[in-house]
């Protein structure tokens, strides 16, 4: 796995995807190299598409921009739940159906 993310780093030319921060300058304030996102956030899931160069920065910002998404999505899917008076079990069958 190492290699791949070697790899990875290598096709973003060891630059952060998002703010263009090298690998150099990440290695002199972290002592780490560039992390590899996961777009999808499955970590299992490493095709080449799937994944991107950011330092720790932006990898943070682009985490917990994920986690707020995911949040609002379930907030929002409780509140239409509740509006159309479904109850949770038939909630989660009719997600199912419509994703």
């Amino acid at each position: 796995m190492i290699r791949f993310y070697d790899e990875m780093r290598m096709r973003d030319k060891y630059r952060c995807q998002r703010c263009s921060k090298t690998q150099e300058a990440e290695l002199k304030d972290t002592g780490k190299q560039l992390h590899i996102h996961h777009k999808d956030s499955n970590h299992y899931n490493d095709v080449p598409s799937n994944v991107e160069s950011l330092c720790r920065s932006c990898h943070s910002i682009t985490d917990g921009e994920i986690r707020r998404a995911g949040i609002i999505a379930n907030e929002e899917a409780a509140a239409l739940r509740i509006a159309c008076n479904i109850d949770e079990y038939d909630f989660d069958i009719l997600k199912d159906i419509l994703i």
